[in-house]
């Protein structure tokens, strides 16, 4: 009998500095991986709930950056940059849930890319 391996999966999302729909529909994806590392430009902790505390969490260089976890905005000229940065060699399926910058990481070969697109950020269009 031959054994599969499970596919590795990555979530991707936009920001995790404030607490909304898109983190909800993130908590959902985790629930259904819950070994799925979340890779992301910026993360708060205080902002969100503790449970993300306990998630393997990994950060764009924009995190490292004054202002970036409450002040996105000042960044936006980085922001696909900063996706497009991400090491997901190594995933076979990347989730990104995103109403912003998340779908523009670089897919590497072989794996495949999902768009759960939300709405776009008000911040973006308003």
């Amino acid at each position: 009998m031959t054994t599969v391996a499970s596919p590795r999966v990555a979530l991707i999302a936009s920001w995790l500095n404030q607490y909304g729909g898109a983190e909800r529909v993130l908590e959902a994806a985790h629930a259904v991986f819950p070994d799925a590392p979340v890779f992301t430009s910026t993360y708060w902790p205080p902002a969100m709930p503790a449970a993300y505390q306990s998630w393997d969490i990994r950060v764009s260089f924009l995190d490292r950056l004054p202002l970036a976890r409450k002040n996105q905005r000042l960044l936006l000229p980085l922001y696909p940059r900063a996706f497009e940065s991400l090491d997901l060699r190594g995933y076979d399926i990347l989730l990104s849930i995103t109403s912003a910058f998340a779908h523009g990481v670089r897919v590497p070969p072989g794996a495949r890319h999902i768009c759960y697109c939300l709405t776009p950020a008000r911040f973006l269009w308003g």
